[in-house]
């Protein structure tokens, strides 16, 4: 099952959602284009959490505004880590699960069932940790369909809490929007740290909290982020029953993480993504990053470098006592074009990069010439995770999720070196 979500062909057209997609139609030339004539007309995510464990289900539906049969193409990013656990389509006004199959075999069995004018649907990772499928036929005015996925989703360490994250933040109204989240086997009250609106918080029954929201011609501007606090004196620990004898535990034991201050650069190098994608990145929180930086590594000269389809320097400053002001408004002014060449990358002679990207490259391949730490700094929902890992890791740096995390506390792996784990020796002289 090694290229199951490489490309897999799904019996039925469905979706794989953790984010809110990109629609697209067919522009009659066999390629699509933006419009309003396949559109998500209501959106309802339910989550269930328990420990450290969340359960999502997703259910899209999908309108054609248009006098036409058509086929729509969605594109949709997902959140670090996270893969699909289930699939679902209506037929015939039910709601049916969709079967994956290995690469091969899904290639051969489109083809077949295309011949006989059904598209069966397939889905297919495309750069980025974003998916790609096609959903065809949506009949014409006002024909709808239905499409549910199911994922899980660990929720990540920050600081003294667990954090849940949905990205929600879209750029069109959605005619029916519902978001409900249960929290359970939980006695002290989920923290919120953002949330859809002002309507979203949490009632208590008994062990669970649920919080849930329910608006019409709604346009999502917020993420929604929660938090659980933890307490060290009393670990939890989850059982399930398996078959027979045996069982299935989860536990959350809190293990202190110990970092040391770094030595800070006097060169620092800050190569900015100008691509046209690039425009897309949350700036404010890039910017927000800089500024608690500066507060801490106050003296220093800061080299920019631009890069898109080409590689380009740009100016040098020195910044004093933190005043960073005219390199913040210098990287304000940049100018957002073309695509993303990674090819054309060259070596750089600072101390340190902080690499802002989305780490989606459209044209050539990454040439790892960077001997420096790296710091990959990311703040789009739409990202190249593993690669923007494989760069800082290869380097000695550290990726920094701005999409999900508050830059005044990841500034810290920018400041403090934490332990890692490098491995285990053998010695047989212990037993």
């Amino acid at each position: 099952m090694k290229n199951l979500y490489i490309k897999i062909l799904l019996f039925l057209p469905v979706f794989y959602l953790a984010q809110i997609p990109t629609i697209e139609t067919g522009d009659g030339k066999g390629g699509y284009e933006k419009s309003n004539q396949v559109v998500l007309q209501k959106l309802n995510i339910e989550t269930k959490i328990t420990g450290r464990i969340s359960t999502n289900t997703v259910t899209m539906v999908f309108k054609n505004n248009s006098d036409r049969l058509r086929e729509g193409r969605v594109t949709f990013p997902l959140p670090e880590g996270v893969n699909a656990s289930g699939y679902a389509l209506d037929i015939n006004g039910k709601l049916r699960n969709a079967v994956p199959v290995e690469k091969e075999k899904a290639k051969e069995v489109y083809e077949t069932i295309k011949k006989r004018n059904i598209d069966p649907g397939i889905l297919e990772k495309v750069e980025g940790n974003s998916f790609r499928t096609t959903v065809y036929p949506i009949t014409a005015n006002g024909g709808e369909r239905t499409v549910q996925i199911t994922y899980h989703y660990e929720l990540k360490k920050e600081g003294n809490s667990y954090q849940y994250f949905l990205p929600l933040n879209y750029n069109s109204e959605i005619p029916e929007f519902n978001v409900k989240t249960t929290v359970f086997q939980s006695l002290n009250s989920p923290q919120l740290e953002e949330k859809p609106d002002g309507s979203f918080h949490f009632v208590k029954n008994g062990n669970t909290w649920v919080a849930e929201t329910h608006k019409t011609q709604y346009k999502p501007g917020n993420n929604l982020k929660i938090n659980f606090p933890q307490d060290y004196e009393n670990q939890s620990f989850l059982i399930q029953k398996a078959s027979g004898n045996s069982s299935y535990f989860l536990a959350n034991i809190a293990v202190s993480s110990n970092e040391r201050a770094k030595r800070l650069p006097n060169r620092l190098a800050i190569v900015w993504d100008n691509s046209l994608s690039g425009k897309k990145r949350d700036h404010s929180k890039e910017l927000a990053l800089l500024e608690e930086y500066f507060k801490t590594n106050k003296n220093l000269n800061v080299k920019i470098y631009f890069i898109n389809n080409t590689f380009e320097e740009g100016q040098t400053f020195r910044i004093n006592d933190g005043n960073w002001n005219q390199l913040k408004a210098y990287l304000l002014k940049t100018t957002y074009d073309g695509g993303t060449d990674f090819g054309k990358l060259e070596s750089l002679r600072e101390d340190e990069i902080f690499f802002f990207t989305d780490g989606l490259s459209s044209f050539g391949e990454l040439k790892m010439i960077w001997a420096k730490p790296v710091y990959t700094i990311s703040s789009s929902n739409a990202a190249n995770f593993n690669q923007l890992k494989f760069i800082s890791s290869k380097t000695g740096g550290e990726f920094l999720n701005l999409n999900e995390n508050d830059p005044k506390k990841v500034v810290r792996s920018l400041l403090f070196q934490p332990l890692k784990f490098l491995g285990i020796e053998n010695n047989a002289q212990l037993s």
